[in-house]
């Protein structure tokens, strides 16, 4: 009978496979230390401010507000956090959060419309 010489190379193979595939799984589970949503609406008329900047202070974690001002944030820092919001034609809002659920009122800013630029393209002639 022939004897095999390397037959332990194959479970000890599929083993060494089998670890280096958990181990990857396992760097890539995000850590997520809190969960937090909320709404941005204007502070005088209570509608929903879309499209406004809500950023974790300190970090690059930033999303927009939806057309109903909702935002979501699911992130490994822990609370409390600084969340700064910025949105055109209101004042700059930083504030502190302790919870995972928050309504954000923006109040006006009448020297911020002056941030709009509008810009117009169309066609000429030499001539005019």
């Amino acid at each position: 009978m022939p004897r095999r010489r390397h037959a332990w190379r194959v479970p000890l193979f599929a083993a060494l496979l089998i670890l280096t595939a958990l181990a990857g799984h396992a760097q890539t589970q995000p850590l997520i230390n809190s969960r937090l949503s909320g709404r941005i609406v204007d502070g005088k008329s209570r509608e929903p401010v879309p499209g406004a900047t809500v950023q974790i202070k300190g970090t690059t974690h930033g999303v927009a507000t939806d057309s109903e001002g909702r935002f979501a944030f699911v992130t490994g820092q822990p609370f409390p956090y600084t969340l700064i919001i910025t949105s055109v034609g209101y004042k700059r809002l930083e504030l502190v959060v302790e919870q995972g659920q928050i309504e954000l009122p923006l109040e006006p800013s009448q020297s911020q419309l002056n941030d709009v630029v509008v810009i117009g393209y169309g066609t000429q002639r030499k001539a005019t």
